[in-house]
């Protein structure tokens, strides 16, 4: 009974660590198809650019990056979250030396619990119009072209950029290359995609029919598009509408937007579960967190099999090892896709580079599960934008951040070292458990080591 019972977890452990893989070939294969632009159009938006204690030098980067599409919209609302009269007059300032402040409203906001909450006090001001085309802009992106006019809801398509060359800012460029593509492909399939935060385009018209943000939610953009797909609205999208994202460069700040967005999809779990039932693919997209953290319950669970020596149905062996060689196989050929047009030494650096994002995953998935399920059951969570300006808290302070990236580490050493003294450790299913060990270890000695120098 025991046998079956764990036989039976293994399966489950297994399906639910490959089936985000599986459902994003099938969706990149799709979105390399997607071919939609849209004209071009010096088109009047109203843009709402949220801020909340960002440093002076962020928002002036701003502001220069993206004086033609701000000289082009009938306003741009800073909205200024936590900033006091003193620093709003130093800002207004630096922006008129350089002659920035043209089209520039400060709308000032106190303290809101979130940036869905910061949005809506604009909104709610300017949403009455009646023919108006509003775009979100995230106070780290830089705008390449205007919004397209013709359409009520417009998701954008993002291109990362990192402004501290690292690793791991240089994987994860190439890797919203790759997410952008399986996001198009979901959108061929099904309709819809998610709307992205920066560069999301509402019409004045769906503000008021589908109603502001939700403010009880941290992924308040993904919300929308399940909310303004389920009143019949159709979310739009262009490979021409590109805005250009920055990425994180460090795994302090990489690990604080993960479990932010993993607590957000958890909460979207529960709130639009009957709506998720009569669409099943929008849940699959949303689980796609529990990816890294199930293959770090599979290993655990694997090697317990060989300590205890409980057999495992060849099949099962084959359809793990088969189900690791496509998993690893799989991105290096995307990504070979994605640098065809490279030199050799660039390809291997950005493969490197890609590993590296993986392994940081790896290594944060089990607070990614802790923050997803959190969100599935509502426990409470506290919204902390992404750093903009990546700085490093006291060195005491960060090596007791990664305790529990330590502790998992500890236990698969422990785990490796068991089933090599007392189990089967070469049966064939023992790939995935030692090839996920080398991973999370390495990847903690790599973040820790960063940390250290």
């Amino acid at each position: 009974m025991i046998k079956i019972i764990i036989i039976t977890l293994i399966s489950l452990l297994t399906a639910g660590t490959f089936i985000t893989p599986i459902f994003q070939t099938v969706i990149y294969n799709y979105g390399r198809k997607f071919r939609k632009d849209y004209e071009k159009e010096h088109h009047k938006t109203i843009l709402l650019v949220p801020v909340k204690r960002e440093p002076m030098q962020v928002l002036l980067r701003f502001f220069r990056d993206n004086r033609e599409i701000i000289s082009k919209s009938l306003a741009t609302f800073l909205i200024c979250d936590e900033y006091d009269i003193y620093e709003i007059e130093n800002l207004i300032r630096e922006l008129s030396k350089e002659e920035l402040t043209e089209n520039v409203v400060f709308f000032l906001s106190k303290s809101s619990k979130n940036k869905a909450q910061a949005l809506n006090k604009a909104l709610r001001s300017i949403m009455n119009s009646r023919d108006l085309k509003i775009v979100v802009v995230d106070i780290d992106s830089i705008l390449s072209c205007t919004a397209p006019s013709n359409v009520d809801v417009v998701s954008s398509i993002w291109r990362g950029y990192s402004t501290m060359r690292s690793l791991l800012g240089k994987g994860q460029e190439i890797g919203y290359r790759l997410f952008m593509k399986m996001l198009n492909g979901l959108y061929m399939i099904t309709g819809w995609r998610p709307t992205l935060g920066s560069g999301l385009v509402l019409s004045s018209r769906s503000l008021r029919e589908v109603g502001v943000f939700n403010e009880d939610v941290i992924l308040e953009d993904v919300e929308y598009s399940i909310r303004a797909a389920s009143r019949g609205y159709k979310i739009s999208v262009f490979t021409n509408y590109v805005i250009n994202v920055q990425v994180p460069s460090t795994y302090n700040t990489l690990l604080r937007q993960q479990v932010r967005w993993a607590y957000g999809a958890g909460e979207l779990m529960r709130k639009y579960l009957r709506y998720i039932i009569r669409r099943p693919i929008i849940g699959i997209y949303l689980s796609q967190y529990l990816s890294y953290p199930f293959q770090l319950f599979l290993a655990i669970a694997l090697y317990l099999c060989s300590i205890f020596h409980i057999y495992v149905e060849t099949i099962l062996q084959i359809a793990i090892v088969s189900l690791v060689l496509y998993t690893s196989c799989i991105y290096v050929i995307w990504c070979l896709e994605e640098l065809k047009t490279r030199s050799i030494s660039d390809i291997k650096s950005s493969l490197i580079s890609i590993n590296r994002v993986n392994m940081a995953y790896a290594v944060m998935s089990p607070r990614i599960f802790a923050s997803f399920f959190s969100g599935v059951f509502g426990l409470p969570f506290k919204w902390i934008p992404t750093p903009k300006i990546e700085e490093l808290p006291p060195l005491r302070d960060r090596l007791k951040m990664y305790s529990i990236e330590l502790f998992f580490s500890i236990v698969l050493i422990l785990l490796l070292i068991l089933s090599l003294l007392e189990g089967s450790i070469f049966q064939l299913y023992m790939v995935d458990p030692v090839a996920f060990t080398i991973t999370y270890v390495w990847g903690t000695f790599r973040i820790i080591e960063r940390e250290l120098t």
